[in-house]
């Protein structure tokens, strides 16, 4: 009796929409309102079969966990064997319509309304085949730190550690400021940028490999280029949270791009990127890092949701290439070995890492 007053509730507060296009979650009954999507038509990828376990094992049973391929919608055989609790959808049905699928196709895909419009839930954990989430934290603490991150947009690991309260001295105006061609700079500092008091200079070439190593605190605190001109620099799409109900809002709009273009979130008198620092802009991460905050700046959020958390909470849900410490977090995607520590903390690339390996098992995977 019950459960058939549940399904007519439902049909009347979903008006016409077929019943049988919501998602349930199998034990309970109930909608699930959150899913999980790895993107993934090479289905023997050899690290597949390990990061659908990981996130279905460690993601409370209420989330639906996708696997998107070219397949049919059955499970394949992944690794030799059929892994439960995976549901499997057609790239086509996502909305993608091209003939050959590549990490281009994967970048312009999210970027379209037909993505998003295509899922019934709320919230969407999308991972990629070197992410994983730490099973150490316990399902029952991930899904009230995920239902806690609800209130943002979009939430990934952040780049850079700018944020910490040791790169406090240096304002933002300081890492933002015009920085002439001709400087000289050490190949061995990131992206080729030599700082000192003046403000420093840009150089033509990137660091070699290997020279991460040799991170202080202030090269450490400067922020990547995409992140010159907004307030957070958040983040790594590889393991990341999305509202879906607000793309999908938002990428109704047909020129979305360019209504908040001219929606600056930075005080006026900053020197802003060049055309030529935007170009990693085609990756859907550093589209949504700017786009998002621009929204958000022009009104276009819904009310009570904002763009993307600051630098540190979002370190608490994932890492990538900083690790703050003294914190373990819900994930993370494909760690660097070159792991950047705390300005002025005193530790190393290598403790760092070891610090993230004993909080996060599953990393010892990519960093030993």
């Amino acid at each position: 009796m019950r459960a058939a007053m549940f399904g007519l509730l439902c049909v009347l507060a979903h008006g016409k929409r077929p019943l049988e296009h919501r998602r349930y979650d199998e034990q309970r009954g109930l909608k699930s309102r959150s899913a999980a999507l790895i993107i993934e038509p090479r289905l023997d990828h050899r690290n597949l079969p390990a990061a659908l376990s990981n996130v279905r094992g460690v993601l409370p049973a209420s989330w639906r966990v996708y696997l998107a391929t070219l397949r049919n919608q059955t499970l394949p055989m992944i690794g030799g064997r059929r892994l439960n609790g995976i549901h499997v959808r057609n790239l086509r049905d996502l909305g993608w319509s091209g003939t050959r699928f590549n990490r281009g196709s994967y970048n312009e895909l999210l970027k379209t309304h037909a993505f998003w419009k295509s899922f019934e839930e709320q919230q969407l954990l999308l991972f990629e085949v070197d992410a994983r989430l730490c099973s150490s934290v316990g399902s029952s603490v991930v899904a009230s730190r995920l239902r806690a991150l609800s209130r943002f947009a979009y939430v990934g690991a952040p780049w850079g550690m700018h944020w910490l309260p040791a790169c406090a001295s240096y304002p933002p105006a300081f890492w933002r400021a015009a920085r002439p061609r001709d400087a000289k700079c050490n190949p061995c500092e990131p992206r080729g940028v030599r700082i000192n008091g003046s403000g420093g200079g840009q150089c033509s070439s990137p660091h070699p490999k290997g020279c991460m190593s040799t991170l202080s605190g202030p090269i450490a605190c400067r922020p990547p280029a995409w992140c010159l001109d907004v307030p957070s620099c958040v983040g790594n799409s590889g393991l990341s949270l999305w509202r879906i109900d607000v793309m999908e809002q938002l990428l109704r709009r047909p020129h979305v791009e360019a209504e908040v273009h001219t929606y600056d979130p930075l005080p006026t008198g900053l020197v802003r990127p060049e055309p030529a620092m935007m170009r990693s802009e085609k990756l859907i991460d550093t589209w949504a890092c700017r786009l998002l905050q621009r929204a958000e700046l022009a009104g276009l959020l819904p009310q009570g949701v904002a763009a993307v958390p600051a630098e540190l909470l979002a370190n608490t849900f994932s890492v990538a290439t900083t690790f703050a410490g003294n914190f373990t977090p819900l994930g993370f995607h494909r760690p660097s070995k070159l792991l950047v520590a705390p300005p002025l903390s005193g530790h190393t690339p290598a403790s760092t890492a070891n610090e993230l390996v004993q909080r996060c098992p599953e990393a010892a995977e990519f960093l030993t």
